[in-house]
């Protein structure tokens, strides 16, 4: 994306380190690549404060820049910005400012002509509206799917390679039925793939279902006409076949707290946690192969996380996360497990500020860590933050 509705200078603070696609240093603390500015931050200029504040995505684009969702800027007919970060030349811009009839979903995604589109939620007549939007290289602004009571833009949808969408919606397709998984194709028709049965939930935002290699779909559901909830990892084929693919046991599982990730060896990978009686709570790695073979990979910190982002798969074929934790005070978390079971905690500081949790570590084009926070950096309004871990063993330990 070239041309910029609004356009400002930077403001980068932290330690200087080589940005591109040359092989990336590694650093012993996330360093923030760009702060954003509130209402009265200081050496904020115009184009920071067009951007605001309250990150609520990041996503990596075509062109190797960064953009992302805020929740809140200087405009008061505006509910938020579309914002792109420049890591080679260090610039920030708005490229566009939503109307405040329209609130952004706390994600975006891009098409194969650099587009950049995402979800929306508007309440213009007092009737719940969802849908999706489209934002053209040229910055053109367009609705391409929008449905009373649908839900649609609660969660991301995912896309093969034809060019087909997939996603899941909360509320119900013309408020007929409770949830629903579908398919969008390139010419814009929908189909609705399976509906769920009154009872069965997913979280919103940020669970999101999976492609898996197998080419189905994969997903994370709860079911609530049962006490206590039963959750369970769902298998969708494209043609709308679905199977329970794993029930998860709340006394020996626990219950998944994250979405799914694929992991380099095509099984999928979360965490679950497991509540104890008369004890702390037990966060859990665990994997499931796509034949149903469910493994618990070992526990991490009991009683340390209290909330965890989906896990992030790197070219070394290890699992990166963050999260919230508890350890004399609250703290940020940033970790790593191998598909082997082996846990380490990289960082563990305030330095990036609070919120690190707020959106799932992403790939860089540089092979870095990348991810954003609601309160940290220079204005605690907000940073963009960059991790590079150091380097590991070729052949990780496993797990004991």
């Amino acid at each position: 994306m070239t041309r910029f509705l609004r356009r400002g200078d930077a403001c980068l603070v932290g330690l200087l380190f080589a940005i591109g696609h040359a092989e990336a240093a590694p650093s012993s603390i996330p360093n923030v690549v760009y702060s954003f500015c509130a209402p009265g931050s200081l050496g904020c200029s115009l184009g920071d404060q067009a951007i605001g504040w309250l990150p609520a995505s990041v996503a990596s684009g075509p062109d190797g820049a960064f953009y992302g969702i805020t929740l809140g800027n200087d405009r008061p007919d505006s509910s938020g910005s579309l914002f792109r970060v420049d890591l080679t030349d260090r610039t920030a811009s708005a490229l566009f400012q939503f109307p405040s009839a329209y609130i952004p979903s706390t994600w975006v995604k891009f098409d194969v002509d650099g587009s950049v589109w995402g979800g929306f939620r508007r309440d213009p007549t007092g009737i719940d509206t969802e849908g999706f939007y489209r934002i053209s290289p040229a910055g053109e602004f367009t609705i391409t799917r929008q449905r009373k009571y649908s839900g649609l833009a609660c969660n991301k949808p995912i896309e093969d390679r034809f060019g087909v969408l997939y996603g899941v919606a909360t509320d119900g397709y013309y408020g007929a039925i409770p949830n629903f998984a579908y398919a969008i194709f390139p010419n814009g028709a929908l189909k609705v793939l399976h509906r769920f049965e009154d009872g069965e939930r997913f979280d919103c935002p940020d669970f999101e279902p999976v492609l898996a290699v197998d080419g189905n779909l994969y997903g994370i559901i709860w079911n609530r006409r049962v006490s206590p909830v039963a959750s369970a990892v769902f298998r969708l084929g494209r043609d709308g076949t679905y199977v329970i693919a794993h029930a998860f046991d709340r006394d020996s599982d626990g219950s998944p707290i994250t979405p799914l990730t694929v992991g380099s060896d095509g099984a999928l990978y979360g965490v679950s946690e497991l509540a104890l009686t008369g004890a702390n709570d037990v966060h859990r790695l665990y994997r499931l192969s796509l034949d149903g073979q469910f493994t618990n990979l070992g526990t991490i910190s009991p009683d340390f996380f209290f909330r965890i982002q989906k896990l992030t798969l790197m070219p070394d074929g290890a699992l990166y996360g963050t999260g919230k934790g508890s350890d004399s005070g609250t703290v940020d978390i940033l970790f790593r497990f191998y598909p082997t079971g082996e846990y380490a905690q990289l960082y563990v500081d305030r330095r990036v500020g609070t919120g690190s949790l707020d959106t799932p570590l992403i790939r860089g084009a540089d092979d870095a860590l990348y991810g954003a926070n609601t309160e940290g950096g220079r204005n605690l309004a907000g940073a963009l933050f960059r991790y590079v871990p150091a380097a590991t063993p070729a052949v990780p330990k496993p797990a004991r």
